[in-house]
């Protein structure tokens, strides 16, 4: 597939992140710059520990506890063995099982490494697919698929049937590429993608979509069928009942976030800028601090 001009400068950008890795990386989380973006969040449901991943350090915050830890695990592949740490963009698939996608920092492994799994809550991982290969910046679990977006295809979305050992590309809307993507909980055939041109809906399953909201660079959110959430780049959250028919202003996280999911228990939780993550308890009309992860 040709690529259109726009996606290419979004691969360049995107492809910076499996750089190498500084010798000076730390496993302590207390030991991370201020100012930390947290690029992913996944809630446990067993338990409720939170699980975030950023550039340097991937975090787990125990339910109950005010200060994260290094979530550092082993991996071992076919070739070579270090750790996941770097970039980590995690789901739980289930009580302590987890789904991820992430770099070693280590050179005795591939500077990307795929779809990883860890059935027992991060503390060993084994490969999926695309070990040196595939690099997701975006990963969401609906029942028994995988949607994910790729650096390496920027245009497109990746769905999985699977368990992530196969993937088949379905073209996202034409006009930016896709930032973040939600399944409605309801309905397997509806997609929501948001971009820097909006937020557009699929009902047929990536086959064709359609411009429902114009807020630029969104995160979004299928906590619910009748509950679509998107937090802008100003941060105001916004809901809709009706698959992205129609939406009504709810509250505000009070900055534009880096990530937001939902919890198992409905709960939303969204990061910004400093590596504060926030929660809301009451659909996103308001969001009380969960940690700052910074010195």
């Amino acid at each position: 597939m040709r690529l259109r001009p726009s996606l290419v400068l979004v691969l360049l950008a995107l492809s910076a992140c499996g750089g190498d890795a500084s010798s000076e990386d730390s496993t302590n989380a207390s030991s991370t710059t201020a100012g930390t973006d947290i690029g992913s969040i996944a809630i446990d449901p067993a338990d409720g520990t939170l699980l975030a991943g950023s550039g340097p350090v991937f975090y787990r915050l125990p339910p109950g506890e005010t200060k994260a830890e290094a979530a550092t695990g082993a991996i071992k592949t076919d070739k070579g063995s270090g750790t996941l740490r770097r970039d980590v963009v995690a789901r739980f698939t289930g009580p302590g099982t987890i789904v991820a996608s992430g770099h070693s920092g280590e050179a005795a492994l591939p500077p990307v490494l795929g779809l990883v799994r860890s059935t027992d809550k991060g503390e060993t991982w084994e490969p999926i697919s695309g070990l040196g290969k595939a690099d997701y910046h975006e990963i969401e679990i609906d029942g028994s698929r995988i949607l994910a977006l790729k650096n390496e295809e920027p245009g497109m979305i990746q769905l999985s049937t699977d368990g992530g050992k196969t993937f088949k590309a379905t073209e996202a809307p034409s006009v930016a590429a896709p930032i973040d993507v939600a399944v409605d909980p309801g309905n397997p055939a509806r997609w929501a993608v948001s971009t820097e041109q909006g937020t557009f809906i699929s009902t047929n399953s990536g086959k064709s979509w359609r411009q429902r909201d114009t807020t630029f660079g969104a995160r979004i959110v299928w906590a619910a069928p009748d509950a679509l959430y998107s937090a802008g780049k100003d941060g105001k959250v916004r809901s809709s009942p009706d698959g992205g028919g129609t939406w009504s202003e709810v509250g505000s996280i009070g900055s534009g976030p880096k990530e937001l999911v939902a919890s198992p228990k409905g709960e939303l939780y969204a990061s910004v800028a400093g590596g504060e993550i926030r929660r809301s308890a009451d659909g996103g009309a308001t969001w009380t601090k969960v940690v700052t992860l910074s010195p």
